[in-house]
């Protein structure tokens, strides 16, 4: 694993100095930038409140506040979950509800942040599932194909994982895990 990959969302500061055999010796400090709680989800809520308005689309948030903290970058995984919300709303119909949940799970020995965007829509094409992270690929119109494989690319980039399928309910259902990482 990439030191870059395991600690995303730090910065990290290399500085250099001569030792005292002569060898430049490369020192690095990690400032951290953004360890902080995955229930950020609000903030792709936030996001997405006046497209949820406009289409009359109700959003049920279900992350709680009390979750473990996990490494991320507190620009770009709010994305992930303002990507997600958005494509829900943009699948559903007026007075339909996108519920957005978390919680913690235990997983290959390791403790993750689940979160779940479920949407009222009509779910995934069995035989689209494959490509709805493949940037471009897009069943909407006037979509870009992009917010999906997007939000994949930063999920993986913080050593999440991301994974769609159509729930039994009916509808579409986004799960993104993210590792919760010990405090620095």
């Amino acid at each position: 694993m990439h030191f870059r990959q395991f600690y995303l969302g730090c910065l990290v500061h290399a500085s250099y100095f001569i030792g005292s055999n002569g060898e430049a010796i490369a020192t690095s400090i990690l400032e951290q930038r953004g360890f902080d709680r995955i229930s950020n989800v609000v903030g792709g809520i936030t996001a997405c409140m006046p497209l949820a308005e406009r289409e009359r689309v109700k959003i049920v948030n279900r992350a709680p506040k009390t979750l473990a903290p996990v490494v991320m970058d507190e620009k770009r995984l709010p994305q992930v979950f303002s990507n997600l919300i958005k494509n829900a709303i943009q699948h559903s119909s007026p007075g339909a509800t996108v519920h957005v949940e978390a919680g913690e799970i235990s997983l290959d020995d390791r403790l993750w942040i689940e979160c779940r965007v479920k949407d009222s829509g009509p779910g995934f094409q069995t035989e689209d599932l494959p490509r709805i992270f493949d940037p471009f690929f897009t069943k909407r119109r006037g979509g870009t194909g992009l917010g999906l494989s997007i939000a994949q690319r930063i999920a993986q980039e913080h050593g999440g994982k991301i994974a769609a399928r159509n729930h039994s309910e009916g509808g579409a259902e986004i799960v993104v895990r993210m590792p919760v990482e010990r405090e620095l």
